[in-house]
């Protein structure tokens, strides 16, 4: 199963990548699991393993309650001081 965590009263989602587990490879998986808890909205992707602390450590997309939206991709999210 994949974990991610729902902010809460709002819609954003956020996935955290894991050693071994890049889920932006991972997108159809992660649709399923978002459909089946009929979520709508935003999708942050926290990809510290991978990036490290650089200005891409993060991603985001939109998912529409069946699919992610794929040009809605952003690689680099505004970080508070940057």
């Amino acid at each position: 199963m994949i974990k991610f965590r729902k902010v809460d009263n709002s819609e954003i989602a956020v996935i955290t990548a894991i050693a071994g587990y890049h889920p932006l490879q991972h997108l159809k998986a992660l649709s399923v699991e978002l459909k089946s808890i009929d979520y709508c909205g935003v999708v942050v992707f926290d990809l510290l393993v991978f990036n490290g602390q650089s200005d891409n450590r993060f991603a985001t997309l939109f998912f529409n309650g069946k699919s992610f939206d794929r040009a809605s991709l952003i690689r680099r999210v505004s970080r508070p001081g940057r």
